[in-house]
């Protein structure tokens, strides 16, 4: 599936798709000792592989227990893990030219759904907001693995249909707002420097933690909404209140509109 986001980089030469860690563990052993093996490996993460859990020789000491912990962001992590500098530019997204898709020409991409459970924020609450969003005359349009909105407004698209991560990309490039949680899709919003409000709360020992690099350092871009209540803060992002994630919405809204002054 990934493949797809990285076989159109320029400078990506050849993909091999590695099914198992014990079938990575064998080609290892019949590569050239001239060929230099940059090692992205998080350190005790268990794999699909009943008992397997794949280690970095190189950065023993970093896992996902405190992964960040080093300067927080996913690209400072694994540069550090694969033992060069740490990286901190805004990451790149090469889209491929035929991934056009007929939307209005402003529009708000919605993406409800993280793979962990516990990113995911209420479902009647996403609803409530949305509804909010369309009484501002504002499109949404939802992209992911399933629908969250359930709405028969005009202003509501549902594009969880589409697979294509190209197509989904482009969806978010062309938005004027990207609405989500911390998964894959924020990072694809952040490559393309889209204008942001993320919804976040603490992730396993990390009470506040920016997994991006880049545009989502900066204030300019990105809105993180929080649980104002300190006790649901350790729990889930579900104490976080519609009204603040609206108020964040309409602030960041305000903000496009002087730009394109």
């Amino acid at each position: 599936m990934y493949q797809e986001v990285v076989k159109y980089n320029p400078f990506v030469d050849y993909i091999l798709d590695v099914p198992n860690p014990d079938k990575w563990e064998c080609i290892k052993k019949q590569l050239s000792k001239n060929i230099k093996i940059v090692n992205l490996q998080v350190g005790h993460r268990i794999e699909n592989v009943p008992g397997t859990a794949l280690e970095n020789d190189v950065r023993r000491y970093m896992n996902v227990c405190n992964m960040y912990s080093f300067d927080n962001s996913i690209l400072s992590s694994f540069s550090q893990y694969s033992a060069i500098p740490s990286l901190k530019m805004t990451p790149k997204f090469y889209l491929r030219d035929d991934v056009n898709e007929n939307l209005p020409h402003s529009y708000i991409v919605f993406h409800c759904c993280s793979n962990e459970n516990r990113k995911n924020w209420k479902q009647n609450k996403w609803n409530i907001l949305a509804e909010k969003i369309f009484e501002q005359k504002k499109y949404v349009v939802e992209v992911g693995v399933k629908s969250v909105i359930n709405s028969n407004s005009k202003y509501y698209i549902n594009k969880t249909n589409l697979r294509d991560l190209h197509k989904i990309a482009n969806v978010i490039k062309n938005s004027t707002l990207f609405l989500g949680v911390d998964s894959s899709f924020s990072h694809f919003a952040n490559a393309f420097e889209k204008q942001a409000v993320l919804i976040f709360w603490s992730y396993g020992l990390f009470k506040i933690y920016n997994p991006y690099s880049g545009a989502y350092r900066n204030q300019n871009f990105v809105t993180f909404v929080y649980p104002i209540d300190v006790h649901e803060f350790y729990k889930s992002s579900k104490g976080v209140q519609v009204c603040d994630v609206f108020k964040a919405i309409m602030g960041r809204l305000q903000r496009i509109s002087v730009l394109l002054c």
